[in-house]
């Protein structure tokens, strides 16, 4: 055989198993049989604004299409929430008298005192919505049982009213109340509520204030008083 025939046959059996390695190689996928390197890179972590998404190959994977994503209409949920208001002290006084706890109609301190001024502003009223659910609690004495009355023509002691101002400058008077009643030493741990009743559930508007008022007999003397009236929007 010449020598130009060897190198051409030579040529052709290298031609053919570059061929065939080439042909081996292109045939292997990643799903079937991964290298190392494509391991490594089936766990790497790439930040995308839906979240956290694996990438293979270093090409990023596509996210869900947003027609996989429903969204649902928002539903009105209740709201609202507490006011409430303190007293340090109550009397004894020489006639019945009202006074404001604080942050209920008295901004000024918490010794209830009935300063000229006070209960003229409550508290504000955000949006449409109801009060209702008192409870009031004190240390102390209690000289007046319930009597069917409220305000001063009432002989209970501690005895809440709630008034409503409005923006016009009038004033309404909700049905929301109750009385600590009777109570025989200094030390005696009181409480008083007025929940559950829905006749006594008052409608409020954005714009009207809330003065909470605690009428007191001659003899009643209270201290550590606690008020709160819940508020619930638009209706408990």
């Amino acid at each position: 055989m010449t020598h130009i025939g060897r190198i051409t046959i030579i040529s052709l059996l290298l031609l053919a198993a570059i061929t065939t390695v080439i042909t081996a190689c292109g045939s292997r996928t990643l799903g079937t049989s991964p290298g190392p390197i494509a391991a490594a890179r089936a766990f790497i972590f790439n930040s995308n604004p839906v979240g956290l998404h694996t990438t293979r190959g270093f090409s990023q994977r596509a996210a869900a299409s947003p027609a996989a994503f429903t969204v649902n209409a928002q539903t009105t949920t209740p709201g609202g929430g507490n006011f409430s208001g303190f007293c340090n002290s109550l009397g004894p006084a020489a006639g019945r008298i009202a006074l404001i706890p604080f942050g209920l109609g008295n901004f000024s301190d918490g010794n209830c005192n009935g300063s000229a001024g006070i209960g003229d502003v409550g508290v504000a009223i955000p949006q449409n919505g109801q009060i209702g659910n008192v409870s009031l609690d004190a240390v102390g004495l209690g000289t007046g049982a319930e009597d069917g009355q409220v305000g001063l023509n009432s002989t209970a002691s501690g005895q809440i009213q709630v008034a409503v101002l409005h923006a016009d400058g009038t004033q309404t008077f909700a049905p929301i109340t109750c009385s600590l009643g009777v109570s025989t030493d200094v030390n005696s741990k009181v409480h008083c509520d007025d929940k559950g009743n829905a006749a006594h559930i008052t409608n409020v508007v954005a714009g009207d204030q809330v003065v909470v008022r605690i009428w007191s007999q001659p003899g009643d003397q209270y201290r550590a008083l606690r008020v709160n009236l819940e508020y619930a929007t638009p209706t408990f």
